[in-house]
C-alpha cells in the first residue's frame, strides 16, 4: 500500500483459522527509497542475530548505511500499532518541516 507521502508498506500475517491468533508477522515500511523499518516475528537460529525479544525484533537500515541493523521488538506485534508509529513519524517530520526557518 501507498501512503499520502509516498511512503510504502507490506503486510503479511499468517492466522491461525482454529485459535485465530496469528503465528507470523512481517511489516515492512519503506519509508525513503531503499531505507525501511521492519517488523518481523521469524526466529533466528544464529544466537548472535537474536535479540532480547526472540522471535519478535525489528530491523532498520538507516540512510547511508549498507547493512540492516537488528533491534528488539518489545511492543509492535500489530497493524494497528505499526499503523500509529508511523503515523506518528508523519505528523513529526511534517512538523519539522513547518518549523524549518525559511
Amino acid at each position: 500500500m501507498q501512503f499520502v507521502d509516498n511512503t510504502y508498506m507490506t503486510v503479511f500475517e499468517l492466522i491461525d483459522i482454529k485459535t485465530g491468533r496469528k503465528k507470523k508477522y512481517q511489516y515492512d515500511w519503506e519509508y525513503q527509497r531503499g531505507n525501511q523499518w521492519k517488523w518481523h516475528n521469524e526466529p533466528h537460529g544464529q544466537k548472535q542475530l537474536q535479540t532480547t525479544t526472540e522471535p519478535d525484533h525489528m530491523h532498520h537500515k538507516p540512510v547511508g548505511v549498507t547493512e540492516e541493523r537488528r533491534y528488539p521488538n518489545f511492543g509492535h506485534h500489530d497493524l494497528f500499532t505499526i499503523m500509529e508509529t508511523i503515523h506518528t513519524h508523519m505528523e513529526i517530520a511534517k512538523q519539522k518541516k513547518m518549523d524549518k526557518p525559511r
